[in-house]
Order: C-alpha cells, then structure tokens, then sequence
C-alpha cells in the first residue's frame, strides 16, 4: 500500500467507524422502543377481543363498514412513539399505544376528494348517533352494552383536511362527563354531549 493511498483510506476508516458507533446507538435506541412497545402489545394480546384498548378498538370498528361501503381505506391505527413524533401527533392523542384505554382510526380521503370525506363523516356520524359537526373538536360519550365512551370525530380542522379521524376513549369512573344535553342513539346507545 503506497503512502497516499493509505492517508486516503484512514478518514474514511475513521468515518465507518463512526457511522459503526452511530448505528449502534440508534439500533439501542429502537431496540428499547420495540420494547416497549412489545410489552404493550402483549398486554393487550392478552385481553379478550373485545377488551382490547378497555372496548375501544371495537367501538371504533363500527365505522369500519361505512369507509368500506364508499372505497375510503384506514391509513392509520394505534401509533408507537416514532410513529407518534413522525406524524407531529402527542402522546395524548387516541392513536398512541401508551393511551390503553383508547383507540384511533384515520380514515385517508385525499384520493376519493372532500366530497367523500364528507360522505364518510356523515355516515359515521349516523353510526354513533352523535350530533357533532365538520370544523368542530367536541367530543361526544356513547353507551356501548352499557360502557360510556368518549368519541371524537374530527373532520376539516387543522390536519384533518385528507383524513377523516374518529377516537375513542373509554370512560373511567373517576372522571364524569361534563353533560349539556341529551340525545338517543337507537337500541342500547346514549349518547351525551360532552364539552371539549
């Protein structure tokens, strides 16, 4: 080996290294992220169906046939914390996988057009029988076999222009609904203004 074409090789030795050590830390970083978030999976991977998320995925899954019925696919489910900080959401958003007692579901319209989106906030609006409205965050608490549930679609609001959003959260003893009025929503439903 001549001596410049060693010299050539020992930055770039040095900087492999380098990435080396980088690689190592960032495959630390996501290791302890997949942790977690596998622990939360099979916390949840042991609770009947229909306990998943404390009911609320089922909950949310209602809306499923409605964005089937009109071609608008689900682009977005629950979110770890690199998903969560990918898409600028927060921890306390309905998609995050640290919220055990709530689920989240975007619905992608930026194909099928704000027409359809409209359509589709509509149709669930019917589904939970909730009287909220486009370019409004309120949210709303449904009876469900006897379970309340906050529910929360939103729908043209900031960042809510290519998707339809609809979170649910189940809701704990320990905080009561701020109830403003009444309204039923078919067999087995109640449903209950709630202020944001």
């Amino acid at each position: 080996m001549t001596p410049t074409s060693h010299a050539l090789t020992k930055p770039v030795r040095y900087a492999l290294y380098s990435l080396g050590a980088l690689s190592g830390v960032a495959a630390l970083v996501w290791g302890i992220f997949k942790l977690k978030w596998t622990a939360e999976a099979k916390v949840q991977e042991t609770l009947p169906s229909d306990e998943k998320w404390g009911g609320s995925q089922a909950v949310a899954e209602r809306a499923l046939r409605a964005a089937a019925d009109l071609g608008i696919p689900v682009t977005s489910r629950k979110r770890d914390d690199t998903a969560t900080l990918l898409v600028g959401s927060t921890k306390g958003s309905d998609h995050h996988v640290g919220n055990l007692t709530a689920y989240a579901l975007d619905f992608g319209t930026a194909k099928a057009g704000l027409a359809k989106g409209d359509e589709l906030f509509e149709a669930i609006k019917r589904e939970y029988n909730i009287p909220t409205q486009a370019g409004t965050y309120t949210r709303y608490t449904i009876l469900q076999d006897g379970v309340p549930y906050s529910i929360q679609l939103l729908w043209r609001v900031e960042g809510h222009f290519n998707h339809v959003h609809l979170g649910v959260r189940r809701v704990m003893p320990s905080a009561p609904a701020a109830v403003s009025g009444w309204g039923f929503g078919g067999v087995g439903h109640l449903s209950l203004h709630q202020q944001r």
